[in-house]
C-alpha cells in the first residue's frame, strides 16, 4: 500500500482500519486490486473511501504521487522507481499477498508443455501443488498455488 510522501503520518505505523477511512483510488469492479481491497475490507466491515478512479498501476501510482489518496501497487512496480525520486511512501505496517492458481484438466497435466508450466512455476514461485480432485476431471480447482 503506498500512500502520497506527505501523508507520512497519515500511512505509517497504521492497520488497515486506520486507513480504510483515508481516501483511496479506485478501480474496476473485476479487477485483482478491488477484490483484494474488497476482501481485506469486508472482513473488519468497511469499505475504504474511494475518491478517484484507475484502470491502470501506473495511473494509481500517479494520483498517489499528485497527493490525492492511497493505493495499491505491486512490489515490482514500486521497485523500478529509485527511492529518491519517490514521491510515495509505502505503509510500514500492513501486507497484502495475493494467490497465484494455474488451473489445467487432470487428463492434461503430464502433457509436455503443461509440466514445462508447472515446473517453472515451481522453481520460481515455490509454488506447492495442490491435490486434485479425482472425481471431477474438467474440475477448475488450482492445481499449483503460490502467494506474492
Amino acid at each position: 500500500m503506498i500512500a502520497p510522501a506527505e501523508w507520512r503520518d497519515k500511512a505509517l505505523g497504521k492497520d488497515w482500519s486506520d486507513l480504510a477511512s483515508l481516501p483511496w483510488v479506485a478501480t474496476p469492479p473485476g479487477s485483482a486490486h478491488r477484490r483484494l481491497i474488497d476482501d481485506l475490507f469486508r472482513p473488519l466491515g468497511i469499505l475504504p473511501k474511494r475518491i478517484a478512479f484507475a484502470d491502470q498501476e501506473e495511473a494509481m501510482i500517479d494520483l498517489v504521487e499528485a497527493g490525492d489518496c492511497l493505493g495499491l501497487a505491486r512490489d515490482a512496480v514500486l521497485e523500478q522507481r529509485p527511492p529518491g525520486e519517490r514521491k510515495f511512501v509505502i505503509a510500514d505496517q500492513v501486507i497484502l499477498t495475493c494467490d497465484l492458481g494455474f488451473v489445467c484438466l487432470t487428463s492434461r497435466r503430464y502433457e509436455p508443455a503443461i509440466a514445462y508450466a508447472f515446473a517453472a512455476m515451481q522453481a520460481v514461485w515455490d509454488a506447492r501443488p495442490v491435490q486434485p480432485m479425482p472425481e471431477r476431471e474438467t474440475s477448475e480447482t488450482p492445481l499449483m498455488t503460490a502467494s506474492k
